[in-house]
């Protein structure tokens, strides 16, 4: 629907409004920005206020302002002029700058290589990460120092890295328990050395887990558990042991949808591919979930099972059409049953780029 412009502005609407206008600033690389506000009170009579970074200025309460303007003089912008690495041996340092700047191209574009406080603290986050994937669970990234130049902008950091041993996955022994069976129906041992991180583990389960969702056992668990741990002077060589509970195999039974009123049902089969008497596969189901949720009409889309024997579960697709507001859903049908659809979304900011650009005064 169309947006009721309020009668009057109050002081906390525009303290709200400047915050935001500074924050923008500083994540556009505007470290030491000043806002002004220009206030027309109901009586005629205009007032400026400035706020610097500080944002120390207070309006005077109760305001009410009929009409506002927003003024930004964004000073400076801070960009990374150097970035120099030290005790980093697993990347290099242009493939390091990547984690701080978006590109190492032929022309050295300062809106590419803007300098925050909080985007340097989220790349050497990203840093971390990256040493962690690649098998240095320990290391340690910080900044050791910082040059800044107020009247160019030019920032110059140094970060110093301690990457730590490297961890190595050597093998995993992965054991294979039906239902209610003492003994392993398999017993595999697979030669690896990859890197060892916690997203190895995990996307080694989920891939053990996964190739028993194809075959029907949508309850299998999966542990993972050391075996050994060996040091040497390079590396740390780790022996895992994976123990799979493969549970029941189960086939699909009734696939339904509850709680949908307007859309067609054919729309909402067609997002859904689990057939009655497949073997049942939660992945499956929430491929199916996810296309449901992507038509847009639907505020919530859940799934519910039932076992109605020891070979079958229903599937259950629990639907909540949304309300039509804020966007309208137009749905019919053409000559090849396709859905015709129109979904109007309207988004509104209180500040988009062309409107803080018209602020800034060059």
């Amino acid at each position: 629907g169309d947006t009721v412009r309020p009668e009057f502005f109050d002081a906390d609407s525009v303290e709200d409004g400047v915050l935001i206008l500074l924050a923008r600033l500083e994540e556009m690389g505007y470290l030491a920005p000043e806002v002004t506000a220009t206030i027309t009170r109901r009586d005629g009579h205009e007032l400026a206020f400035s706020w610097d970074s500080k944002f120390e200025t207070i309006l005077p309460r109760p305001l009410e302002a009929t009409r506002l303007a927003f003024r930004a003089r964004p000073g400076v912008r801070y960009y990374y002029d150097r970035i120099e690495f030290a005790g980093l041996e697993a990347l290099t340092p242009a493939e390091a700058r990547r984690y701080f700047i978006s590109t190492e191209g032929l022309l050295r574009l300062r809106s590419t290589r803007v300098y925050t406080p909080a985007r340097l603290n989220h790349s050497i986050r990203n840093l971390r990460e990256s040493l962690a994937r690649r098998g240095y669970a320990d290391a340690r990234v910080e900044r050791a120092g910082l040059d800044r130049d107020d009247n160019t902008g030019a920032v110059t950091v140094r970060i110093r890295v301690d990457q730590g041993i490297r961890n190595m996955v050597r093998s995993v022994r992965t054991e294979v328990f039906g239902t209610g069976e003492p003994e392993a129906r398999e017993i595999r041992t697979n030669r690896l050395n990859v890197p060892y991180s916690i997203l190895w583990e995990q996307d080694f389960i989920y891939g053990l887990r996964t190739n028993h969702y194809r075959l029907g056992y949508p309850d299998v668990a999966v542990s993972l558990t050391p075996l050994e741990r060996e040091t040497n002077a390079t590396s740390v060589q780790l022996d895992f042991d994976a123990i799979v509970q493969i549970g029941p195999r189960v086939k699909a039974g009734q696939v339904r949808f509850e709680g949908q009123r307007h859309t067609h049902a054919r729309v909402i089969e067609s997002r859904v591919s689990v057939e009655p008497g497949d073997w049942l596969n939660p992945l499956e189901v929430e491929q199916g979930r996810q296309r449901l949720a992507r038509l847009g009409v639907f505020s919530r889309v859940g799934v519910r099972y039932e076992q109605t024997n020891t070979v079958h579960r229903d599937v259950t697709y629990e639907l909540e059409e949304a309300e039509t507001l804020g966007f309208s859903v137009l749905l019919g049908y053409g000559s090849y049953e396709q859905l015709r659809g129109g979904i109007e979304f309207e988004e509104r900011n209180l500040f988009n780029d062309d409107e803080l650009r018209e602020m800034i005064e060059n």
